[in-house]
């Protein structure tokens, strides 16, 4: 089979996005990097890395807002929804930046007398927030690739086309893709629902109080909290609909004998009662799917 050596304009477009939502993720993590570095070293180089680091938060801004509002169009929802995130890191950041930068200029201005203690570069709650958001995001990242890598066999191969089934040893493998999917959306649910937690611990950990720990976190994902709560609710739908699926295959399994290929690949059932509950799930995979779509459409554009 031959193929186009010359990408087309689209092709390039969805490419541009996808390399664009990278750096609005990558952004934050190079951002708390020379966080580190700052709070070590002394003026000008501290002053150069913390230069460096508003910059990157810029960038990354600058990049999330282009995937958010360009990315679905020319690349798709998951792109979009990349875009999202590191549009909402990298505005923390920005925010962080400017606070440090205020803060010190106020002290600065205060004049301090020769024995006052040198203030770091980059304040340590500031930073303890920069770590666990950095950690956040990174183990985030993580599960959503876990579940990506669980869907792309489901997407290659339609689940419920049984033209090719031979036998229940068929039907029990598309089986185990399902299980692998809905055990991946199940992890990323847990983690989303437990954010809170998770970066209160990661700053109490750091030596932040915990009563303090507490408040940073909730304020923080008070900004949040739109995008998780939907987030959330596209996990609750995709993990009914793998159950659904799950459901739909057994009954395949079961009545093995009850049914045969059609010319489509659809399953046509000898025994109408049979015909009418497989009927019955197919609605139930179309409602869930259809809410799904519009949570995603939600997700990726949030005004």
């Amino acid at each position: 089979m031959t193929t186009n050596p010359n990408p087309t304009a689209a092709n390039v477009a969805a490419d541009r996005m996808v390399l664009i939502a990278r750096i609005s993720l990558i952004c934050p993590f190079l951002v708390v990097l020379l966080a580190l570095i700052a709070g070590r070293i002394e003026p000008p180089s501290r002053t150069i890395a913390e230069l460096a680091g508003g910059l990157l938060a810029v960038i990354g801004l600058l990049c999330g807002i282009a995937a958010l509002t360009r990315g679905r169009r020319s690349a798709g929802t998951t792109v979009a929804v990349q875009g999202g995130i590191g549009f909402l890191i990298s505005l923390v950041f920005v925010g962080i930046v400017l606070n440090d930068y205020l803060r010190a200029r106020q002290q600065a201005q205060s004049d301090p007398g020769p024995g006052t203690p040198r203030t770091e570069g980059v304040f340590p709650a500031a930073q303890r927030l920069a770590e666990a958001l950095a950690r956040f995001v990174a183990r985030t990242t993580e599960l959503d690739q876990r579940l990506a890598a669980a869907a792309k066999p489901l997407g290659e191969s339609p689940v419920l086309k049984v033209a090719e089934v031979k036998s229940t040893a068929d039907l029990d493998a598309r089986r185990k893709l399902v299980e692998a999917f809905l055990e991946a959306s199940q992890a990323l649910n847990q983690h989303l629902a437990q954010a809170q937690p998770f970066i209160e611990s990661q700053l109490s950990n750091g030596g932040m109080p915990a009563a303090e720990a507490s408040e940073i976190a909730a304020q923080f994902l008070k900004n949040l909290e739109p995008q998780i709560s939907t987030s959330l609710q596209i996990r609750e739908i995709e993990n009914l609909y793998s159950q659904t699926l799950i459901e739909t295959l057994d009954l395949l399994s079961r009545q093995r004998d009850g049914w045969v290929a059609s010319p489509e690949g659809d399953p046509r059932f000898a025994d109408d009662a049979l015909a009418r509950q497989y009927s019955g799930l197919l609605q139930r995979l179309n409602e869930l799917e259809t809410r799904d779509l519009e949570l995603k459409r939600k997700l990726s554009n949030p005004g």
